[in-house]
């Protein structure tokens, strides 16, 4: 097979086939592929500081206990599953490490043991992307310099939801920016900060703390926030969040946090939604500092109080 413009070449032939096999087994044997639709990696796989790897359309099954590691290089990956090789057990989700980048459009992540995805001083964009049924939260950015945008180009085509930890994390001058996006019935927190900063904008986090456990109103709400900064990252992000319905309440502001949540005062069409039901508090706040005029407060059982 060459590079002709040839309609001829369309397929690889029986011997190509075998030498892809043989020269796999020879240089990747980590890699065993067993269809065109399936990669197995057994051990896991790392990408290398000078290393870029594309995944197009096919399930990634890894190994249980073990996770694709990105240190330093490039991981992208379009329509694709990364899934658990062995059911019964679970692998250990993707890490992308310090100066690593990539992208993850219309991919799915599911069944890790552990976390997710981990963005460790990294900067990974996520596009119509799905975190879903992890061990612990589906989505961790921590560390200084690490960047995860993560959105949806319309609605409902990007989840983070039936994690068993938080949907998302931010730590220790991570900076999350989630766009678009459906957080939905995680363990813990829908949105959980502690000294990182979270950026959010026409979402639904809704029916989060499932499973808190002793967490208690640490961890059950729809937004988690510890010393750390909550805000949208200015036009064309005027707000259009919707909270509702988290166990514990829509908000926790631990002490020297800051929660500015302003919505745009000449545009009522972009008004942020924070609900809940019955008893549950919309607010519980430790000297924190809280901005969040123009939005709409209120019981979706009773009567709407707002815009205040």
């Amino acid at each position: 097979m060459n590079y002709a413009d040839d309609s001829c070449l369309d397929n690889f032939t029986s011997g190509q086939f075998t030498r892809k096999r043989e020269q796999t087994a020879g240089y990747r044997p980590t890699l065993a592929f067993s269809s065109w639709d399936e990669i197995h990696l057994a051990d896991g796989l790392t990408v290398g500081s000078n290393q870029s790897y594309t995944f197009f359309d096919v399930d990634v099954k890894v190994g249980a206990g073990e996770q694709i590691v990105v240190n330093g290089g490039t991981l992208d990956a379009i329509d694709t599953r990364f899934l658990d090789l062995d059911t019964s057990q679970g692998w250990d989700g993707i890490r992308y490490n310090q100066n690593a980048t990539g992208t993850l459009t219309r991919a799915t992540v599911r069944d890790a043991s552990g976390i997710g995805v981990r963005v460790y001083k990294a900067d990974v964009d996520f596009v119509d992307t799905q975190i879903t049924d992890s061990g612990s939260h589906g989505l961790s950015v921590y560390g200084n310099g690490s960047e995860a945008y993560f959105r949806g180009t319309t609605p409902g085509s990007a989840f983070l939801e039936d994690n068993g930890g938080n949907g998302a994390y931010a730590g220790n001058l991570g900076e999350l920016y989630i766009e678009n996006t459906s957080i939905r019935e995680n363990s813990q927190n829908g949105v959980a900060a502690y000294k990182g900063d979270v950026f959010i904008a026409e979402s639904i986090v809704t029916e989060n703390g499932t499973n808190a456990g002793a967490n208690g109103h640490y961890g059950a709400n729809g937004l988690f926030l510890g010393t750390i900064n909550f805000g949208i990252p200015g036009p064309p992000y005027l707000g259009d969040n919707f909270f509702n319905n988290n166990q514990a309440g829509t908000l926790r502001a631990r002490s020297n946090s800051f929660f500015d949540a302003e919505a745009n005062l000449n545009d009522a069409n972009h008004l942020n939604q924070f609900l809940q039901t019955g008893s549950q508090r919309h607010v519980r706040a430790d000297a924190a500092d809280i901005l969040a005029e123009c939005n709409w407060w209120g019981d979706p059982q009773g009567a709407v109080l707002g815009p205040v």
